[in-house]
């Protein structure tokens, strides 16, 4: 009787030891989790392209449609996307993109998503961004990221006259789509 006892009371001590170490392991996993579902990086505005105020650098690069493309090509007003092929945070956020790329365009704005990648991979994503605007693909180290000194994906970027007045990681952090008035029109 003593055996079963003393085996009663093993058997309860390991269960119980069981249940604290499976609580442990549940709540590092949903520490874990968080972690992970949190971007790795998530860029302040300076991060991802020059500083505000700053001007573009000059660029030529060629859409996804053939068509040449400058820094002095895309107007007075610009909305840029950059988009990577292999961010999660971008597929995340390319709908944000899609629904406010045709307000600004409606304000008067050049909207260009600029698909960094390789050109095999970035196929579906550049068709899916066919419909916000020009669309071109790049590598890595392209012209057009390397005018805006692009550290981060994705990057929603608004350039007037050349210079950038707002940058972001997120599209609705960008200011509201406005009419743009060009600064030489405004003296």
């Amino acid at each position: 009787m003593t055996y079963l006892v003393a085996a009663l009371v093993v058997v309860a001590l390991l269960c119980l030891f069981n249940l604290l170490l499976s609580f442990g392991m549940m709540r590092r996993l949903r520490q874990h989790t968080e972690l992970l579902n949190r971007p790795l990086h998530e860029p302040a505005e300076r991060d991802l392209v020059r500083p505000l105020g700053s001007t573009v650098g000059e660029f030529a690069a060629t859409t996804v449609d053939g068509e040449p493309v400058s820094r002095d090509s895309v107007g007075a007003a610009a909305l840029v996307g950059f988009f990577s092929v292999t961010c999660p945070a971008c597929r995340e956020r390319k709908p944000d993109f899609l629904a406010g790329a045709p307000r600004f365009a409606a304000a008067g704005w050049t909207v260009l998503a600029v698909v960094v990648g390789d050109p095999a991979a970035s196929a579906e994503l550049v068709s899916e961004l066919r419909p916000a605007g020009t669309v071109l693909a790049e590598d890595v180290g392209g012209p057009v990221g390397e005018a805006f000194t692009l550290t981060g994906y994705p990057a929603f970027v608004l350039v007037r006259d050349n210079q950038i007045v707002a940058s972001s990681f997120d599209f609705h952090q960008l200011p509201p789509a406005e009419a743009p008035v060009a600064s030489a029109t405004a003296s």
